[in-house]
């Protein structure tokens, strides 16, 4: 299946007429930043320059996770258009920068079955699970699974492995 239509997540919708709230399934990712240290819940307030770099294409939530292994924020984004398929991977990258410049030690995104758990990139552990669609850190870069038009990918197991590592000074 092309990438285009493998990237869902599922989002929250009120029926205009009954009130009742329901999850649909809809065409978007999740991003997620984790911070080494220095995060601030006042991070979350600067949303508007994450959803700036959408230029008005998507919907976003937020949410601060608790836990020393998960990520510190995440935000699902809920693509309403999607952009041309040159200019995809620079707003993967743009959007996943975004956490790192404000001091995520690393940042991925994934679909409804990503993780917001760093565990996912230690491909040893029991524990590991979740896909990871692309990964960005300022010293390994941006790691992308496919794409908009082609098969869609995720990134294997020694991509996970070889960014986490580089991103956390691993030898």
């Amino acid at each position: 299946m092309k990438t285009l239509d493998s990237l869902v997540i599922f989002w929250s919708v009120k029926d205009a007429i009954t009130g009742e709230v329901y999850q649909g399934e809809v065409s978007g990712l999740v991003f997620y930043g984790y911070w080494s240290s220095g995060f601030t819940e006042e991070l979350a307030k600067d949303l508007p320059s994450f959803e700036a770099i959408w230029s008005g294409g998507a919907e976003f939530k937020s949410r601060l996770w608790k836990g020393e292994t998960l990520s510190d924020l995440s935000i699902e984004l809920r693509i309403r258009s999607w952009p041309a398929e040159s200019v995809w991977p620079l707003l993967i990258q743009a959007s996943l920068e975004w956490f790192v410049s404000r001091g995520a030690t690393i940042a991925w995104c994934g679909t409804e079955y990503s993780s917001p758990s760093i565990k996912v990139f230690c491909v040893d552990d029991d524990q590991w699970d979740g896909s990871v669609y692309a990964v960005y850190s300022d010293k390994a870069g941006l790691l992308l699974g496919s794409d908009l038009s082609a098969e869609y990918r995720e990134l294997e197991s020694f991509e996970l492995e070889m960014a986490y590592k580089i991103a956390f000074g691993i030898s």
